[in-house]
């Protein structure tokens, strides 16, 4: 994730720094964005977060080294290494805690409605 922080960080860089190629901080927040969601998905889903994250680090670096621009293909660079890193590393990786999964609005336990009223809800709403 560091590699994707850094890489994003160096691409909006590139943005501020002449020569400025047309499009760094598009591929910057790409980057982030697939910094956000590697975290968050999982299995496989997060393999191909991995690969498309690698991708557009991959035209960083195209689009730095055709322009000159040294901190975009150093930033493409960092992104495409962490996505790289993703893809391989990733699924392997622990997921977030069941906390931020969605519960089911009503169990089906036989007790559900019991404990609804030992916690002093309504279950008829």
């Amino acid at each position: 994730m560091g590699l994707l922080a850094l890489g994003a960080a160096l691409l909006l860089l590139a943005g501020w720094v002449a020569p400025r190629p047309a499009g760094t901080a598009a591929l910057a927040l790409v980057a982030g964005a697939g910094a956000a969601a590697a975290l968050a998905a999982r299995g496989w889903a997060r393999r191909v977060v991995g690969v498309l994250v690698a991708a557009t680090g991959g035209s960083a670096v195209v689009l730095g080294v055709t322009t000159g621009s040294w901190p975009a293909a150093a930033g493409g660079l960092a992104v495409l290494a962490g996505g790289g890193w993703v893809a391989w590393r990733g699924p392997r990786w622990s997921r977030l805690p069941a906390r931020y999964d969605r519960e089911p609005a009503v169990s089906d336990a036989p007790h559900a409605l019991w404990d609804a009223l030992d916690r002093g809800e309504d279950p008829t709403d």
